[in-house]
């Protein structure tokens, strides 16, 4: 294979590209090479200026230089103005594109750091704005205050990664009701002989039954409604069975409930007045008899003392005297 061809030092950054990856190749294929001997053959590829400054800086010192720190020398020293043109136009020409913020403003200082002159902040600055996504830029200068002269670097770049941070998680949640309703709309595989779940129901609470003493007696049966018979029975000591009328026992005398007919509040009563009448008529015969005067008080009230006849005729001669 033929060496490569000479460089003397064109200002044509085109060219010199050229030149490395044709060295490049020549010492892969004849790999493997030391590093001296790539910078001694590095030397025999160049012309003019060029092998006059590596005569001069590199020769001397051979063994402080390896193949990469000749090249990027050469570049620096013979293509200065070029790849600062280059970079400037690069610089004012740089999109964001696919790439994140990071990445876009790494390349920016890198073409800065490349430029003859090295741009202002307010330079940088407004690059940045312009070369980031549209949607970026407008959002941090309508909702962070962000401006080319007032804001510094740190804060455009802070601003516009977590405005992207936002655009990644605004997407995200796009794409989530798509996957619910593919969710909602799938089929039921469930088995068909599968019983289908019941709602969670609690459970009712259940009344715990009363379960009376053993030396206690149950409580007698209510009367039916429309009976207002009250039990006036005494109540029964524990142990002794009760005698007597119950509850549900009909008189058969006024039909009421809870007593029998010989103790029927109705008898009771018509004979109470059968005695009161017999009492005062006995009163009256006795009042009724000859000669028998009742006293009476000024309101017209009979006295419990009585007089005869006889007494009265004494007390008349008494009131002629």
């Amino acid at each position: 294979m033929a060496p490569p061809d000479k460089w003397s030092g064109e200002q044509s950054l085109q060219k010199f590209t050229d030149f490395v990856h044709s060295v490049a190749h020549y010492f892969k294929i004849h790999a493997p090479l030391s590093e001296s001997l790539k910078v001694d053959l590095i030397g025999g590829y160049l012309s003019g200026d060029p092998l006059d400054w590596y005569w001069r800086y590199v020769a001397p010192n051979e063994g402080h230089w390896t193949a990469a720190d000749v090249m990027v020398g050469i570049r620096r020293q013979f293509l200065v103005d070029e790849l600062s043109r280059k970079a400037a136009d690069d610089f004012d020409s740089a999109k964001q594109g696919s790439q994140d913020v990071h990445a876009f403003q790494t390349l920016l200082l890198k073409l800065a750091d490349q430029m003859a002159e090295y741009p202002s902040p307010v330079a940088l600055n407004r690059r940045l704005l312009k070369g980031l996504k549209h949607s970026i830029s407008s959002a941090i200068v309508a909702n962070r205050g962000i401006d080319a002269e007032m804001s510094s670097w740190e804060d455009i770049v802070h601003a516009a990664m977590d405005q992207e941070r936002a655009f990644r998680y605004a997407n995200t949640l796009k794409d989530t009701p798509l996957s619910t309703k593919t969710e909602n709309t799938a089929p039921d595989v469930r088995k068909k002989d599968e019983p289908a779940r019941m709602p969670n129901i609690p459970p009712a609470t259940r009344v715990k039954p009363f379960n009376p003493s053993p030396g206690g007696l149950p409580s007698a049966p209510r009367p039916p409604h429309g009976s207002h018979v009250r039990n006036t029975a005494a109540p029964q000591p524990s142990g002794i069975r009760p005698t007597g009328p119950k509850p549900t026992d009909q008189c058969r005398r006024c039909g009421a409930f809870g007593h029998w007919s010989s103790d029927c509040p109705e008898r009771l009563a018509t004979n109470r007045v059968s005695l009161s009448d017999e009492s005062q008529q006995n009163d009256d015969e006795e009042l009724s008899e000859a000669n028998v005067f009742v006293l009476g008080d000024d309101n017209g009230d009979a006295c419990d003392e009585m007089i005869y006849g006889d007494d009265i005729a004494f007390f008349a001669e008494l009131g002629e005297e």
